[in-house]
């Protein structure tokens, strides 16, 4: 009944590990995504755009946000903790659906390890020697996302081949393949953070 999904689903035979490094290759070229919650007065849905530190490359698909924690997104969060992350690359029409758990981290040592210079501007420097945007100012927290499921879809199609298949489409009514669409189900998320700590304790 949706042969467009079923058409473009991925049917080639890759691991847990591949998917994650694919999905962080796109997370790393579109670099922003809309994070949508629920407001609990409302119960309505609210997404604002947000910026994610760079993936680790071996790490499953979690991922930190700076946030100012004065914002209603915290209240949301605490709330319901559960969010949507969406990405979209315009260019290639490729795009990123995370759903998963979000928790607000005030850890001062892990803000300092995940703070680069470009997190200042958005909180600015308010001139009382407190709030001037670096990594001990107390606006400044973590929002970590912990993914329960993942589906992304990422181009394996040239353009002009994409094209040629949608116009033979309009025309004979067959879906097109135009790219390959992946899901990454919660027990493959925890087996990639299961052989993360693994690896981690055998180099330690």
């Amino acid at each position: 009944m949706d042969p467009a999904r079923e058409i473009n689903k991925d049917a080639s035979p890759v691991t847990t590990e591949k998917k994650i490094e694919d999905l962080y290759k796109l997370i790393r070229g579109i670099g922003f995504c809309m994070m949508t919650t629920r407001c609990p007065k409302t119960g309505r849905l609210v997404s604002r755009a947000m910026s994610p530190r760079t993936p680790e490359a071996d790490a499953p698909a979690d991922l930190y946000f700076f946030a100012n924690n004065s914002s209603h997104k915290f209240e949301e969060l605490e709330a319901d903790p559960n969010v949507n992350l969406a990405f979209h690359n315009h260019a290639t029409s490729e795009w990123i659906s995370i759903s998963g758990t979000a928790k607000i981290v005030n850890d001062r040592q892990k803000i300092k390890d995940l703070y680069a210079p470009d997190v200042k501007p958005w909180f600015g420097d308010l001139k009382d020697g407190v709030h001037d945007g670096g990594p001990d100012d107390p606006r400044i927290s973590l929002i970590s996302v912990v993914a329960d499921t993942v589906h992304y879809c990422y181009k394996d199609t040239l353009a002009p081949l994409q094209v040629w298949r949608i116009a033979r489409g309009m025309i004979t009514g067959e879906t097109p393949h135009v790219s390959a669409e992946r899901t990454l189900e919660s027990d493959e998320l925890q087996h990639g953070r299961n052989v993360r700590k693994l690896e981690e304790s055998i180099v330690d």
